[in-house]
This record gives structure tokens, sequence and C-alpha cells, in this order.
């Protein structure tokens, strides 16, 4: 049986930029990040943060990678005097094991993975010098080797790859083009890829009567806010809230803070919640600021505009209702601790929805 569609990306791997790069990855690292996939049975690996425990990784060596490498070449040759002979010739040696690496691998997949837990932020190391800007991590794990790497020529007329992001999302009809060009090369591929499908729901059929079922199922696959929010959350907050209508994108006005807007607001037992949608709050960077903008406003509209302003006493000033494609999330200001009330996989009918307005009515009370 085919399981359901997960997410996939090419996570495009490049090479050092600069000489403390490279020295970096020759004497720490011991060798190129390249190099990992055949190196590990798994790995703390930069990812997109909307990637799920499941999404599928194919590891590609960057076409450019070399340039970066006579880039880094060249920067040495013009302050040989700063370094030691032994250091110089060290790094000469190890730009050509890494040149003799992308010459093999360079612009090709060349293996596949798969996240084993759902991505999470991470401070900056300041003693790690990398070429990479993401601070977005997952592990990832179930390498698959290609007997034959699959070339950036074979896909390049319907995937294009990043050049500003170490990550290309490949989703739809795309993924399907490239599994089963893989597929096709190749006999030992993994059977996370061999089974993975297009999702077979579509999400213009989902409506008020199906949601939960369908949007349920493919919750998990969800890596657009505005997807999640239109085909799960704005459901889900209608049968929350006293009325079935929210208010979207209303504008919040803080002392001291560029005007923000809040995704939606609900009315729960005759005030008004702030709610926030995520697709992964543990890969968000600094979730609790981005929280506090929402709490203790100055002002805060109906919508985008500034005509409708809410009155003040009927906001719970406190708190913002936080919802990302695993749980739902209570943010308290004045612990500036952000709490989870209940996982989404266990909502499978709309009794559970109450037993949350039961929970939430609890814990702002």
């Amino acid at each position: 049986m085919k399981q359901i569609a997960v997410p996939s990306y090419i996570s495009n791997i490049s090479a050092p930029k600069t000489p403390e790069q490279l020295f970096n990855f020759m004497y720490n690292r011991k060798g190129y990040d390249v190099e990992a996939p055949f190196r590990f049975e798994s790995i703390d690996w930069t990812a997109p943060k909307w990637a799920t425990r499941g999404a599928i990784v194919f590891f590609m060596h960057a076409a450019y990678a070399n340039q970066s490498l006579n880039a880094v070449k060249k920067q040495l040759c013009a302050n040989k005097q700063n370094y030691s002979q032994e250091k110089y010739d060290d790094a000469m040696a190890f730009i050509k094991y890494g040149k003799e690496l992308h010459k093999k691998l360079g612009g090709h997949i060349f293996a596949i993975a798969r996240v084993v837990d759902r991505p999470s932020h991470w401070d900056d190391d300041p003693n790690d010098s990398h070429y990479w800007k993401s601070r977005i991590y997952a592990h990832v794990g179930d390498f698959c080797i290609l007997d034959k790497p699959v070339g950036i020529e074979e896909f390049r007329s319907f995937i294009t790859i990043a050049r500003q992001s170490s990550v290309t999302p490949v989703v739809g009809n795309d993924f399907e083009r490239l599994r089963e060009l893989i597929i096709a090369k190749n006999s030992n591929v993994p059977d996370y890829l061999q089974d993975a499908v297009v999702s077979t729901e579509i999400l213009s059929k989902i409506n008020k009567d199906n949601w939960l079922e369908k949007s349920s199922k493919y919750r998990s696959s969800f890596f657009l806010e505005i997807q999640f929010r239109k085909y799960y959350v704005d459901y889900f907050l209608s049968l929350l809230g006293d009325q079935k209508t929210t208010m979207r994108e209303a504008r919040v006005r803080k002392s001291g803070m560029h005007d923000s807007f809040v995704d939606n607001i609900i009315l729960f037992k005759g005030k008004f919640l702030p709610v926030e949608v995520k697709i992964n709050v543990d890969a968000e960077a600094n979730i609790v600021h981005q929280l506090e903008k929402y709490c203790n406003c100055d002002s805060v509209y109906r919508d985008s505009g500034v005509t409708e302003m809410l009155d003040q006493s009927m906001i719970y000033r406190n708190y913002v209702l936080v919802f990302d494609t695993k749980a739902v999330y209570l943010y308290d200001d004045r612990a500036k601790s952000l709490s989870e009330i209940y996982k989404l996989d266990k909502v499978k009918d709309i009794r559970e929805i109450q037993y949350i307005k039961e929970k939430l009515i609890t814990l702002l009370s």
C-alpha cells in the first residue's frame, strides 16, 4: 500500500567560500559536507521549517561549488605569507580533494535520506565558521547512496534549483517526475521513495463537512502557512469560537513597534482572542518575541485597516492562541511562555474540539 505523500526537497550542498571556512572543515570537521551521506548513518542537517518527520531529502552537490573552491584557492595564494608552509600545503591538498569530489558529484543528486525528527531553530555557534545562513536544523537518516547519480541536465527542465537558498522544494508532478527518473536509473532506491506519491486528496474539494477527515490526512504535508490556515485552521476556529466567522490579518499597534498583523482574532467566551498560525513553532526564531507583539497592545483593529478599533476591555490582552501542524498552544505574555494544549493527531472528530474549548476556558479564567 502506498503511503500518503510527504514533503520533499533538494538539499544543495556547496563548499567553503573563505580560507577560515576551509580550515574549519579541514581541521575540525575532517572533511566536506558533501561527504556526510557517505560517512554517517544519521546527522543534523539544515532543513526548511516546513519539513516534517518522514520528509524526503534529495542530496545534491552544487554545480557552482567548484567556483567557491577556486575563489578560496585564489585568496590563499594571494596571502600565502600569512600561513605556515605546512598549513598552506594542507589547504592546497584539501582543495584538490574537494575539486575531485566535485568532479564526481557536482551538479548531481547522489543520495536520498528522510527527516527523522521535525526541524528546530538553533542558536549560532560563534566558534563555527561555515558557509550557509540557515539556523534551522533537522535530524536526517535512512541514507541511500545512489548507484547512478542523477545530473541536473536530466531534471532542470522541470525543477529550477534555488540559487539564494540551499533548499529547493519539490512538489506535485515535479516530485513524481524526479522520483521516476531516479528509480529508472537505480535499482537500490529505498522503499520510502518507491512508495511515496503525490497527495491523492484534492485540496479544492475540502469543505466544511469533510475538512477534519481530509485535512487531517494531509496536515503533515502542508508547507505553506496559507494552505494550513485555509484548509484546516479556519474550519477549526469556526467550531472553537463563539461564532463561525473570524477576523483575518488584524492590524495591531503597540508603542515602540511597527504595526503588525495577527493571523486571526476569534470571539471566545465573549472576548476577542488573537490567533497566530505557524507551520512549526520549534523552527521559529524567537517565537516569544513574535507573539508578545500581539499582547497588551495600544490598539487592535478588526482587519488590516484602521477604521474599526476593537474595545480594549473585550480583548484577552495577555494571551495568543497558536496553531502549528503538530498541536494547539497558548502563549502567556506574563510568563513569556508558550505551552502545548493539545496534539492535533488526537483530534479525530469535532468532540475533541469541544474538549479543547473547555480546556482553554479554564486556562483563560
